[in-house]
């Protein structure tokens, strides 16, 4: 059975409160692999109860407000064809239509999902007869898309998989406004996305449970801090950090464990390495000696190529590509594009 939360009835504070209450779609990817800017960690405690930072920037602002303009292009566009959409649109030939409901679907199949969509496809146009689908804006810029092969990042895949999923809908589009100037659309069919879904249930599954058993080992712990009775809270705290989930080699990881782990409750004490952890160890020192060389290299070449350009902005080796240091709002920027 599918159940929807009206979110148009809900302030913002009490929006965010249930979102603790499930993972959502966006957030199952990082559950499975994390990002540069969040991690399985942090999503385990923000779950718990924590607080997370505000996540809002100019570019969330811009992404949110841009769907209503974007919902004026997706309609006439056909794929791979930006004139399309002016001339579709002077011609009065809408290919499709969406609706946004602003609602909050969870699949009782996947109690710990829930979905989101950003606009749900109606069966009119070229999806006559095809049933409703979802729909997922993406206001980004090109060189974050350009990191990703083909183009296509894995958590975009795994957000519409699970929107598809929790709605029990049969096809899905991702349609990328790109550079405000440029559009990408991918269609998708939850056939397509069959091995993904399990891979979510698999890792998402566990994932939740354990946030089921932490809950009250984390208010536990926060309660023995008020009260002074530090050897309690230390081994709450070691006893929730046997449900966490596993590391990930992210930079989102790594900068939560650097900010979080200093409130935690130390000990004086030492522990006793093994000699797999004394050759973790090693081998960190050995390839931070290397990294730093070739920093040090890098930073050499780099002054050699500055000082041939000097006071002009391109080094030109045809096809080969170029070096430039063009001079951009008051600074020189440089980029070496050899191929």
């Amino acid at each position: 059975m599918i159940t929807y939360q009206e979110n148009n009835n809900l302030a913002f504070p009490q929006w965010l409160a249930k979102r603790k209450d499930s993972l959502g779609a966006s957030e199952t990817s990082i559950v499975a692999y994390g990002s540069p800017y969040s991690s399985n960690l942090e999503l385990f405690y923000d779950k718990l109860g924590a607080s997370r930072p505000n996540v809002n920037n100019i570019r969330t602002y811009i992404g949110k407000k841009s769907e209503n303009i974007v919902d004026q292009f997706w309609p006439y566009y056909e794929e791979g064809n930006d004139d399309s959409i002016w001339i579709n649109s002077n011609n009065g030939k809408k290919l499709k239509e969406c609706v946004n409901r602003n609602l909050t679907a969870r699949n009782s199949k996947y109690p710990h999902l829930t979905s989101t969509t950003d606009r749900n496809i109606l069966p009119v146009g070229i999806y006559a007869g095809k049933g409703e689908g979802s729909l997922e804006y993406k206001n980004t810029q090109s060189f974050v898309l350009k990191s990703y092969l083909p183009h296509l990042p894995p958590g975009h895949l795994f957000q519409c998989c699970t929107q598809m999923m929790v709605e029990e809908l049969t096809h899905s589009e991702l349609f990328y406004f790109i550079d405000n100037r440029t559009y990408q659309l991918y269609c998708f069919t939850r056939k397509q996305f069959k091995p993904m879904e399990q891979k979510i249930l698999d890792i998402t599954t566990p994932f939740w449970e354990n946030v089921i058993k932490g809950r009250p080992i984390y208010n536990a712990i926060y309660e023995a801090k008020r009260m002074n009775n530090h050897k309690r809270a230390a081994e709450l705290e070691r006893e929730l950090a046997q449900l966490e989930p596993p590391a990930q080699n992210s930079k989102g990881y790594l900068d939560y464990i650097n900010k979080s782990y200093k409130d935690r409750v130390l000990t004086t004490s030492a522990i006793p390495g093994t000699n797999d952890q004394y050759l973790i160890a090693k081998k960190y020192q050995e390839l931070a000696a290397k990294i730093d060389k070739l920093e040090l290299q890098k930073q050499g070449l780099e002054i050699d190529l500055k000082n041939m350009l000097k006071e002009h902005h391109v080094l030109d080796f045809g096809a080969k590509g170029k070096v430039t240091w063009y001079t951009y709002e008051s600074r020189r920027v440089f980029k070496n594009k050899v191929l």
